[in-house]
């Protein structure tokens, strides 16, 4: 690495690399991104201080996540030591810890994956009633909606009834290229069974 001084960010004494417009490392990464060596950080604590300051919220309708998110696009925050969902962090302060038989944070307002953090939104769920919740508001990867799905639902539809109708299941497998335990487990309703 090549040093040539000091950062020209005011209080940064990281040293510059050659060729980085008289910017350390970070600064230069910042600047590439945003445009601006400054810009891209968020002060110490604020995210936390944010949800906080909604505690007492009447707020009716959503309230969305402004900072950092994971690539899902959930938002995050450093919440009692390691980096957690900011909605889950939001029903911690606001319901308190999650009861044993409802450990994960759910959204009544189905917006949880947009970063909802209301705190009138978020309740303690089980994991059927969170995966329900998530199915009633259209959300849930199930369905032609995961990403490995190889049919639809008018195809499990038309499987079921080639089988109902007495043809082979291997052949029916061909048919719609995929394995005939695939559709074993169509027709006994082990996946899709939604699907009438």
């Amino acid at each position: 690495m090549d040093i040539n001084g000091t950062c020209i960010v005011d209080g940064c004494d990281n040293p510059v690399r050659v060729l980085s417009r008289g910017l350390c490392g970070k600064h230069y990464s910042r600047y590439q991104r945003h445009g601006d060596p400054t810009m891209g950080r968020t002060d110490d604590g604020a995210p936390l201080a944010f949800l906080t300051s909604l505690l007492e919220t009447q707020e009716k309708s959503c309230i969305p996540w402004p900072y950092g998110k994971n690539p899902r696009g959930n938002g995050v925050v450093y919440f009692e030591g390691a980096m957690t969902a900011a909605g889950r962090a939001m029903c911690i302060l606001a319901h308190g810890r999650p009861p044993v038989d409802k450990p994960e944070s759910a959204h009544n307002c189905g917006l949880g994956h947009e970063g909802c953090v209301n705190p009138n939104h978020v309740y303690w769920a089980s994991k059927a009633e969170n995966y329900s919740d998530r199915v009633t508001h259209g959300v849930s990867q199930r369905g032609i909606r995961h990403g490995q799905a190889k049919l639809t639902e008018a195809e499990v539809i038309e499987i079921r009834k080639l089988c109902s109708a007495g043809q082979s299941r291997s052949s029916v497998a061909v048919k719609f290229g995929v394995a005939r335990q695939t559709v074993n487990s169509i027709v006994w309703r082990h996946i899709w069974d939604w699907v009438a």
